[in-house]
C-alpha cells in the first residue's frame, strides 16, 4: 500500500457525539472505606468522652449534695438534742413545781398527815418512798385531789396474814384524822409476793378529794 493513502476503515469517524446530560447524572463518586471508618471513629470517640464527662459531672454534683446534706444532718442533729435536752429539763422542773406548788396550798396538813400515817402503820411494814402529787396531770389549783402513793414491804407477822394485815392498814389510813372532811380512796395496785426474800412488794395509793363544804 502506497504511503499516505487511507482505508476506508481509517476514513470512519473517530468522534462520537455525547448525548448524556451530566447534570441529570446521580454522583457516583467512590468514598474510600478506611475514611468511612476513620469517621465513625472519631465520632464514637467523641460520643463516650462526651457521655464520661457528663456522668463524671453528674458524680461530682451528687457527691456535693451529699456533703451538704450530711453538714445539715449533723448541724439538725445537735440541734435536735440540745432541744431533747431543754425538754426534759422543762419536764423536771415543771415536776418540781407542781410537787411544790401542791405541797404549798396544804390541800392537807402533809407534816401531820404523814406522822399519823407513820402511827397507823403496822410493825410489819417498811415504807420505802412516799410520793405526793396531784391526782391528775398538771398543777392543781385549790380543791383538787391530791395523791399519795406509798411504796413499800410488808414483813412476814404472826398477827394475821399478809393480806389481813394490809387491809387493816387501808382502813386505818382512811381514819386518819389529818384528813379532815375530806373523802380518802385507797387503791392497792401492787401485792405481789418476792419469793428471794420472803416478803411482800406493795403500792398503795390514796387519794385525797377536795375538802367539803360544811352545811
Amino acid at each position: 500500500m502506497a504511503p499516505g493513502r487511507r482505508t476506508r476503515k481509517d476514513n470512519q469517524a473517530l468522534w462520537r457525539p455525547d448525548f448524556r446530560d451530566v447534570q441529570e447524572l446521580p454522583d457516583t463518586k467512590v468514598i474510600r472505606t478506611g475514611f468511612l471508618l476513620n469517621f465513625l471513629a472519631i465520632m464514637l470517640t467523641l460520643s463516650l468522652g462526651i457521655l464520661y464527662a457528663f456522668k463524671e459531672y453528674s458524680l461530682q454534683t451528687v457527691a456535693a449534695s451529699v456533703a451538704d446534706l450530711e453538714v445539715q444532718v449533723a448541724g439538725s442533729t445537735a440541734e435536735n438534742n440540745r432541744i431533747l435536752k431543754a425538754n426534759r429539763r422543762f419536764e423536771e422542773s415543771r415536776r418540781i413545781i407542781a410537787e411544790v406548788v401542791g405541797f404549798d396550798r396544804q390541800v392537807v396538813d402533809f407534816p401531820v398527815f404523814l406522822k399519823q400515817l407513820s402511827e397507823v402503820r403496822p410493825d410489819s411494814t417498811i415504807l420505802e418512798r412516799i410520793d405526793i402529787g396531784p391526782a391528775e396531770s398538771g398543777i392543781e389549783s385549790e380543791g383538787e385531789a391530791v395523791l399519795v402513793e406509798l411504796n413499800g414491804r410488808l414483813l412476814p407477822t404472826p398477827g394475821g396474814t399478809a393480806s389481813e394485815v394490809i387491809s387493816r392498814f387501808e382502813e386505818s389510813v382512811a381514819t386518819i384524822p389529818a384528813t379532815g372532811n375530806r373523802t380518802v380512796r385507797t387503791d392497792l395496785t401492787r401485792f405481789s409476793r418476792n419469793n428471794d426474800f420472803g416478803h411482800f412488794d406493795f403500792t398503795l395509793k390514796i387519794t385525797l378529794s377536795p375538802a367539803q363544804e360544811s352545811k
